[in-house]
């Protein structure tokens, strides 16, 4: 499989919400009630550091789009 980053840079709101990650059972509950399938795309708008756009992967998506503006977060995923 390949792996293609696209990143564009966008000015930064300074009140944006904080980062709280998602407890991995509620991912793990997600990724489960959305019954993945191979032909499925799976977006996360604010996907902070990744982990449930990684689950929808392993979890068989087709692709998995994450979109972060906190670029420091977007490096961790």
């Amino acid at each position: 499989s390949t792996s293609r980053r696209h990143e564009t840079r966008v000015p930064i709101v300074e009140d944006l919400a904080p980062f709280n990650p998602t407890p991995d059972a509620a991912i793990r509950r997600a990724v489960d009630l959305l019954e993945i399938h191979s032909e499925d795309v799976v977006y996360d708008v604010g996907c902070g550091d990744g982990r449930f756009v990684a689950a929808a992967a392993r979890a068989g998506a087709r692709r998995v789009v994450g979109v972060e503006a906190d670029a420091s977060l977007a490096a961790r995923a």
